[in-house]
């Protein structure tokens, strides 16, 4: 007699389901089960016939990324200062299926090696350079360096973030076997070029006659000494705005101040030169101008350097303004040992000279005056016009 055998379904079972990759060690159990009909030649029959389970251990497949990569999307950092940090975050991520241990360092590249590297994990643990994640965790990791202070504008530093990882295989909590490294994470650093403040010079007097002039009435050419005059002054056609006398600017920018012409020969000669520093620059910068000296050294002139917002000598915390006359908001003058003068924003505690100082905006073109007080005299030298 003959059977009809029909199969109806065929099922597997397994010991572990999921979206996401089962982790390493899992067993999966399979075991096949077939639901069948037969005819007898009497009847319709039904039955089960069940196979013999299969187990088996899912295999560690250690996987990590470091975020980004060297390329295209290399982390860059532009016009940082030297002696300044500069700092990078990347992510790192457990791709695989076992907890790994990833132990991270600095190597170099083509680039200038910087001072100080760090590297901290910024959920907060010890910066000691290890992360342990479990499968599909990720942190994000900061690493930080110092360029130095000598570092020259436009110069390149960089370090390369390399991850090498050991993973749990037996989930026992020991970290034993050794997986890939990582080591294609380069930043750059691109040292700001500080620039240099542009000095404003006072403008020229066109018609202005100078001391050593022969057709300026009044004077005597002296033959025992070329490029001095004798006499009892010279016509001081004024220069409006500033103490003293006409102001000669020369082709290289160097200005040249004579006092005002007066009969008596007793008191001191005040004249003073006015100008202006501009951060020419993209980024905040402070400015220091000075200390003002007589520029040969040989005297008797002595020689200061004068708030024009207030027409006295600069002192620490002085409210400055630009060449027209207009007060700078958040920007004063701080006064350093050397007698030079710098001006700063306060910060935040807004008291000037301290560390919290930082640079005033660019664009920026705070005022200053030279004065020159000297003992008067009836012989008139020093630099002459050409």
């Amino acid at each position: 007699m003959y059977k009809n055998l029909t199969i109806l379904a065929l099922a597997l079972t397994a010991g572990a389901a999921s979206a996401q990759a089962p982790a390493a060690g899992t067993p999966i159990r399979n075991q096949a089960t077939v639901t069948f009909e037969y005819n007898d030649g009497t009847a319709l029959q039904s039955g089960t016939s069940t196979s013999n389970v299969v187990t088996t251990t899912v295999t560690a497949v250690p996987s990590y990324t470091i975020t980004p990569d060297t390329g295209a999307a290399a982390l860059t950092n532009e016009n940082i200062p030297a002696g300044s940090n500069s700092s990078f975050t990347y992510t790192v991520t457990n791709t695989g299926n076992t907890p790994l241990q990833i132990t991270l360092t600095a190597a170099g590249t083509a680039d200038q090696a910087p001072t100080g590297v760090t590297i901290t994990e910024n959920s907060g643990t010890a910066n000691d350079g290890v992360v342990t994640l479990a499968p599909g965790a990720s942190v994000p990791v900061t690493m930080t360096y110092t360029i130095p202070n000598n570092a020259e504008g436009g110069s390149r530093y960089g370090q390369n973030l390399v991850g090498t990882a050991q993973s749990d295989n037996n989930g026992d909590g020991t970290y034993e076997t050794a997986a890939a490294t990582d080591n294609d994470n380069e930043n750059v650093t691109i040292v700001y070029t500080v620039s240099t403040p542009v000095i404003g010079s006072p403008t020229t007097n066109p018609g202005v006659v100078f001391p050593s002039d022969p057709a300026n009435p009044g004077l005597t050419p002296d033959p025992a000494n070329p490029g001095t005059s004798t006499g009892p002054g010279y016509t001081d056609p004024g220069t409006p705005g500033q103490v003293g006398g006409p102001t000669y600017v020369a082709p290289d920018g160097s200005s040249t101040k004579y006092p005002v012409a007066d009969p008596e020969t007793e008191n001191p000669d005040v004249t003073s030169l006015t100008g202006s520093v501009t951060n020419a620059g993209p980024l905040d910068d402070i400015l220091t101008i000075g200390p003002a000296t007589d520029p040969d050294g040989s005297g008797p002139a002595t020689v200061a350097l004068i708030n024009p917002a207030t027409g006295q000598p600069f002192v620490t915390g002085d409210p400055v303004q630009d060449a027209n006359g207009n007060p700078i908001p958040n920007v004063v003058a701080v006064v350093n040992p050397d007698n030079s003068v710098s001006f700063v924003n306060p910060g935040p505690d807004g008291v000037a000279g301290t560390d919290d100082d930082t640079g005033i905006p660019a664009g920026t073109s705070p005022a200053y005056q030279v004065q020159i007080t000297y003992p008067d005299t009836e012989t008139m030298t020093g630099p002459q016009p050409p």
